[in-house]
């Protein structure tokens, strides 16, 4: 699908295109590998990917090589999020198959180990977690996202990247001291 949509393309972005994914497309699957711990939904990943760069070409036409580098892990992260998802809908929806009553048909009660209340301060913690690190500039945002949502080492990111691991690791630290600052009201956090 991706060779026939870039067949379609005007010279000037299939040559764009062509050179992205010729440079990125590894380091996309790499990426993918990573998050989705699969090599078959990997190379999904990297396909979908590219198909958005293709759909949002005029995003990558005009800007810095960092940015377009910045918009693919944009593509790429967003694309493997909804193949985990996809996957864990599937599991869920057979799960809830599993946990139904047949005489009944109704969904058995949450067990009394599980504590709602934490679970619900767990969610907002996480809300206000993930609005602060929206906050972060491009890079910061994306690089504390690769290593902590997606479990990346330093010279993982820095490889994507092009970068210096010491480079990525500066980054990180400065960006953390961003976000402890940002949310020590809600954690107490007297070291600022």
């Amino acid at each position: 699908m991706f060779l026939l949509l870039l067949g379609t393309l005007e010279d000037t972005e299939r040559e764009l295109i062509g050179r992205l994914y010729s440079d990125y497309s590894k380091r996309v699957k790499k990426l993918a590998i990573h998050i989705l711990r699969d090599d078959i939904y990997a190379d999904d990943a990297v396909n979908d990917t590219f198909l958005k760069v293709i759909k949002y070409k005029e995003k990558f036409l005009g800007v810095s090589e960092d940015e377009r580098v910045r918009l693919i892990i944009i593509c790429a992260r967003s694309v493997c999020f909804n193949i985990y998802n996809r996957g864990k809908k599937l599991r869920f929806e057979s799960l809830e198959s599993f946990n139904t009553d047949d005489e009944k048909g109704t969904r058995m009660d949450i067990p009394d180990s599980v504590d709602l209340s934490k679970s619900l301060v767990n969610e907002e913690t996480v809300l206000l977690l993930k609005r602060s690190v929206d906050r972060l500039n491009a890079p910061s945002r994306e690089m504390i996202i690769l290593k902590y949502y997606y479990d990346m080492k330093n010279t993982e990111i820095a490889d994507f990247y092009g970068m210096n691991p010491s480079t990525v690791g500066t980054i990180i630290q400065r960006s953390i001291k961003i976000l402890r600052k940002d949310l020590g009201w809600y954690f107490n956090d007297t070291d600022k």
